[in-house]
This record gives C-alpha cells, sequence and structure tokens, in this order.
C-alpha cells in the first residue's frame, strides 16, 4: 500500500481495476474520513488504442484531482467563493505536488519490481 501525508494526517493510496466498487464510474475518489485516495489503473484509463503517455497524463490529472480533495478536507478549507479557492490552491499546490511525486516514484519502484 502507498503512503502519503496530508499536512500531517497519513493517506492510503491505491490503484484500482476496472470493476472496482469504490470508484463506481469515476476515475478517481477520495474517501477524507477513510483516509484513502484510490484511482483507476492506467491500463483502464480511456481505450485501449489510447497511448501510455495519454493515460500517464489523465493518471496524474486524476491523482492530482484527487489530492485537492484531501488538502481540502485537512485544511478545513470551504468552497465559499472562487478568489478563496484560488488563493487556497496557490499556496498548496506545492505541497500537492510533493505528494504526487511520492506516490509516482513508489508506483516506479513497484514497476520496477514487477518487471
Amino acid at each position: 500500500m502507498i503512503k502519503t501525508n496530508i499536512l500531517g494526517t497519513e493517506y492510503e493510496f491505491e490503484l484500482v481495476d476496472l470493476n472496482s466498487l469504490e470508484l463506481n464510474k469515476n476515475d478517481g475518489a477520495c474517501y477524507t474520513y477513510e483516509k484513502k485516495i484510490c484511482v483507476r489503473c492506467p491500463e483502464f484509463l480511456f481505450t485501449k488504442s489510447d497511448s501510455e503517455n495519454v493515460k500517464a497524463n489523465r493518471l496524474m490529472e486524476v491523482i492530482i484531482h484527487e489530492l485537492i480533495h484531501a488538502y481540502s478536507r485537512e485544511s478545513g478549507t470551504c468552497y465559499d467563493d472562487d478568489e478563496s479557492l484560488v488563493e487556497w490552491m496557490a499556496f498548496m499546490i506545492p505541497k500537492i505536488t510533493t505528494s504526487y511525486e511520492e506516490i509516482r516514484a513508489q508506483l516506479e519502484r513497484q514497476d520496477q519490481e514487477n518487471e
């Protein structure tokens, strides 16, 4: 299980298969009470004919999207107005990027171990 620190709270990160009940029809989900982020495996993003680069970019987008949910919850931010959201994201994006890089590095290590 991959883990990442979200503002002092440990979250689990998991890639799940196409038929995962956790995601329904979504590519990702953030379960803030369970401290868990689930993202659909790259091979199930888009179609088989899409390039690995397209799937990798989508994977990055989904991971960052779900990390924003986690950081928002852990920071106690409300989405009451757009300006507040913009300011919050500007402050948090570097932290979100660090968490994404931790997950990406662990995924790469897992891929190398599975080869």
